[in-house]
C-alpha cells in the first residue's frame, strides 16, 4: 500500500495592483524557461516563502506590483489555498481549505511562520507536517555527544530535500554538508526520510495518539456546529448557495428600481428641466464674466508698468537737460578721444557722429508725456470696465443662487409624494442587505462543518496510514546500510544513462550520506558540472526511491537552473569551478545536458504509471531542443524580452519603470 505524502501545487496567484498574475501547475513535469532576470527563479522563491521560508527578496517589479501571494495546492489530496503578505514576514500565515474561487466564502485557519517556544499559538510548520501525516519528533543535534540538545524537527528540515535553488545547484556545500555544526541534524533528518530515526516508532506511536485526539476535538466541535445550524432552519449547503442566490437577485432587482425611480422623479418635472436648463446658462455666463475680469486685472497691470517705464524714461531726460544748465557750455568745440586721448575739433567728428542736443531732448520729453497721457486714458477706460464685470458678477451670483432655491423648492415640491414609495424601496434593500449578511455567516459556518468533516475524514485515514507505517518498521526493520546500498544502485544507473566519464567507483559517502564518484566525495570534486549532476541526482534517487518505499518526504521537486555549469553560467559561480576538469569531463556536451533533461521527465512518466502522484518544477535559462520537440506540453511558462516572440517579458509582464 502506498502510503508515501503528496504535495501538489494546482496554482500560484499574485494579488497585484493593476491585475493578479497566475501560474498554473500540473502533475508530473513542469518547465519554466527563458532570459536571464525575468522573474524565473523568483516563481520558485515565492512557493519556497509560501511553504514558510523565513523572508523573500523582492525586486523591483514584485514590490511595486504585488500586494500578498496565494498558493492553492493539494496535501495528501485535500485542497488548501495558503495566503501570504509578501512584505511583512512575521504576519500570521492564512491557510483556507477551499480552492481559490471559493476562498471568500470559508473561514481561515492562522498560523505563525516560524516557531517560538516563548509564543503561544498554532505554528505553520506543524500544520505542513500533520497535513502531510508526518510524525511530529525531535532529533538530536550532535548525535555522537551524549548530551546532544533534542530540537524540533520543521518542515523547513524536510524541505531542503525537495529545493535545489540557484545556488544550492553544484555548491560545493550542497546540504549544508561543509559548515560542520549543522550538518549532523541534516544527517538526522535524512535518517527520518528513510524512516530510520531511532525514536520513529514511538513517535509513530504518539502521532496515532495525538491524531486520535484532535479527531475527537473535531467530533465535538462538529456537534456544536450542526446544533446552531439547526437553530436557522436551513438544512443543507445547497439551500444556503440557492437562499443566498435569491437575496442577491433580489438586491440587484431593487437597485435598478430605485435608479429607475429616482430618474423618473427628476425626468417627470417640467419646470425642474427648465430652471436646470436656466443655471446652465447662468453657469456659463459667470464663467465668461471671470474670464472678462481676468484679462481686465493682466490689462491694468500692463498699462500700470508701461506708464511707470515712461515716468523713468521722461525722468533721465528732465535730468540731463537739468545738468546741462548746470555745468554751462563748452566755448570750444572740443572732445577727446577715448582711444588715444587727444583733443579732437568737434567739427572733425560731426559729419560722422550723432551729437545729442536740447531740441532733441525736449522733443523726447514731450513724446513721452503725449505716451503717459494717451496710457491713462487706457488705464481709466479697463477699471471702468472692471468695476462693470465686476459688478455685473456679483448680479449674476445672486440670481444663480436664486436658481439653486428654486430648483430645491421644486425638487422639494415634486419629490415628497414619492419619498414613501422610494423609503419603502430602500428598506426592502436594507433588510435583504442584513439577511445577505447573515446567509454569508451561514455559508462560512456550513463550509466550516464540511471542512471539520473532511479533516475528521483525513484524520481517520491518516490514523490507518500510520498504523501500517509502524506495523511494517517492526515487522521489516530497515539499516542505513540497506537505504545506502539501493541509493548507491540507482546512482549507478542514473550516472551511467547521463553518460558521465570514468563511471568508476561510485558510491553513496556512510559518513555524510552524499554521493561518490572514483572514490571522491562529494565536494572533493572540482568540476561545478560533476556536482550539478551529483547534486541533483541525489535528490532525484531519493525520489526514485520511494517508488518502492515509504519516505517520510512528499514527492515533490523545485530545481533552479538545472543547467548551471552545464551550458552557460552566471559569471559569480565561475570561481567555484574548475573549467580544465570542466573541459576534461566534457561537461558541455550537449549529450549530458540532454540526458539530464530526459532522465528527469522518463522518471516522472514512470512515476505516473506506477500510480505514484509526484511534481517536478524545473526552471532554467535554455532547454535542449528535443524538449520543444517532443515534450512541449510540459513547457508552462516562457519569457523573452524579444518583442518579436510575442513572450511575456517575465513574471511581471505589465511593468515599466515609467510607471511610478
Amino acid at each position: 500500500m502506498d502510503t508515501s505524502s503528496i504535495l501538489l501545487i494546482k496554482q500560484l496567484i499574485l494579488i497585484g495592483n493593476r491585475k493578479n498574475y497566475i501560474i498554473p501547475f500540473n502533475p508530473g513535469v513542469n518547465i519554466i524557461y527563458g532570459e536571464e532576470d525575468s522573474g524565473k527563479s523568483s516563481i520558485l522563491e515565492i512557493i519556497n516563502y509560501l511553504l514558510g521560508s523565513k523572508k523573500l527578496d523582492k525586486y523591483l517589479e514584485l514590490e511595486q506590483s504585488v500586494k500578498y501571494a496565494i498558493l492553492e495546492l493539494d496535501l495528501n489530496n485535500v485542497r488548501y489555498c495558503i495566503k501570504r503578505d509578501i512584505f511583512d514576514f512575521n504576519k500570521d500565515i492564512e491557510v483556507y481549505m477551499s480552492t481559490y474561487e471559493n476562498i471568500n466564502n470559508v473561514f481561515p485557519d492562522k498560523y505563525i511562520p516560524k516557531f517560538d517556544n516563548t509564543v503561544n499559538g498554532n505554528f505553520f510548520s506543524d500544520f505542513l507536517l500533520d497535513s502531510l501525516n508526518f510524525p511530529r519528533i525531535k532529533i538530536k543535534s550532535s548525535p555522537s555527544k551524549e548530551n546532544s540538545v533534542l530540537s524540533r524537527l520543521s518542515f523547513r528540515d524536510l524541505f531542503m530535500f525537495c529545493y535545489l535553488d540557484q545556488d544550492e545547484v553544484g555548491s560545493k556545500n550542497f546540504l549544508k554538508n561543509q559548515i560542520y555544526q549543522l550538518y549532523p541534524k541534516v544527517k538526522e533528518v535524512f535518517k527520518y526520510i528513510f524512516n530510520l530515526s531511532d525514536e520513529e516508532i514511538s513517535e509513530l506511536h504518539q502521532l496515532v495518539s495525538q491524531k486520535s485526539t484532535q479527531k475527537n476535538i473535531l467530533l465535538s466541535k462538529l456537534s456544536n456546529i450542526k446544533e446552531f445550524l439547526s437553530t436557522i432552519e436551513i438544512e443543507s449547503l445547497s439551500e444556503i448557495t440557492i437562499f443566498l442566490d435569491n437575496i442577491k437577485s433580489n438586491l440587484t432587482t431593487l437597485e435598478k428600481r430605485k435608479k429607475d425611480f429616482d430618474k423618473s422623479i427628476i425626468s417627470d418635472s417640467k419646470e425642474y428641466k427648465y430652471l436646470q436648463e436656466l443655471l446652465k446658462t447662468e453657469n456659463y455666463t459667470i464663467k465668461n464674466v471671470e474670464l472678462s475680469l481676468k484679462n481686465n486685472r493682466e490689462t491694468i497691470n500692463r498699462y500700470t508698468r508701461l506708464i511707470n517705464d515712461y515716468y523713468d524714461d521722461k525722468l533721465k531726460f528732465e535730468a540731463l537737460l537739468s545738468s546741462k544748465n548746470l555745468i554751462g557750455k563748452i566755448t570750444e568745440n572740443i572732445v577727446i578721444c577715448p582711444l588715444c586721448e587727444h583733443s579732437i575739433k568737434e567739427e572733425m567728428i560731426i559729419d560722422k557722429f550723432e551729437i545729442t542736443d536740447d531740441t532733441k531732448i525736449d522733443s523726447e520729453i514731450k513724446l513721452l508725456n503725449k505716451r503717459i497721457k494717451d496710457l491713462k486714458v487706457l488705464l481709466e477706460n479697463e477699471k471702468l470696465e472692471f468695476r462693470e464685470n465686476d459688478s455685473l458678477l456679483t448680479e449674476l451670483k445672486k440670481n444663480r443662487e436664486k436658481i439653486r432655491n428654486n430648483i430645491d423648492e421644486e425638487l422639494k415640491e415634486h419629490i415628497s409624494p414619492y419619498l414613501s414609495q422610494r423609503d419603502e424601496l430602500i428598506k426592502q434593500q436594507s433588510s435583504y442587505q442584513e439577511q445577505e449578511k447573515q446567509i454569508l455567516k451561514a455559508l462560512k459556518i456550513r463550509n466550516e462543518e464540511e471542512k471539520i468533516n473532511l479533516q475528521i475524514e483525513q484524520l481517520i485515514k491518516d490514523i490507518d496510514e500510520t498504523n501500517n507505517k509502524i506495523f511494517n518498521l517492526e515487522s521489516k526493520q530497515v539499516s542505513i546500510d540497506s537505504v545506502l546500498l539501493e541509493l548507491e544502485n540507482i546512482l549507478i544507473k542514473y550516472l551511467e544513462f547521463i553518460q558521465i566519464n570514468n563511471c568508476t567507483n561510485v558510491s553513496m559517502n556512510k559518513n555524510n550520506f552524499l554521493p561518490m564518484l572514483r572514490n571522491n566525495k562529494y565536494d572533493e570534486n572540482t568540476s561545478g558540472g560533476i556536482r550539478t549532476i551529483l547534486s541533483i541526482g541525489h535528490l532525484l534517487n531519493i525520489f526514485e526511491y520511494s517508488l518502492t518505499k515509504n519516505t517520510n518526504l512528499p514527492r515533490f521537486l523545485m530545481i533552479d537552473t538545472v543547467g548551471k555549469y552545464l551550458q552557460k553560467t552566471k559569471t559569480k559561480y565561475l570561481d567555484d569551478t574548475n573549467s580544465i576538469d570542466d573541459n576534461n569531463e566534457d561537461i558541455s556536451s550537449p549529450v549530458k545536458y540532454k540526458n539530464l533533461y530526459e532522465h528527469i521527465i522518463n522518471l516522472s512518466i514512470k512515476m505516473e504509471e506506477e500510480g505514484k502522484i509526484c511534481q517536478i518544477i524545473l526552471v532554467d535559462n535554455d532547454v535542449p531542443p528535443f524538449i520543444e520537440e517532443d515534450y512541449s506540453g510540459f513547457v508552462i511558462k516562457r519569457f523573452s524580452k524579444d518583442p518579436s516572440n510575442s513572450l511575456p517579458i517575465g513574471l511581471i509582464d505589465d511593468f515599466t519603470a515609467n510607471l511610478y
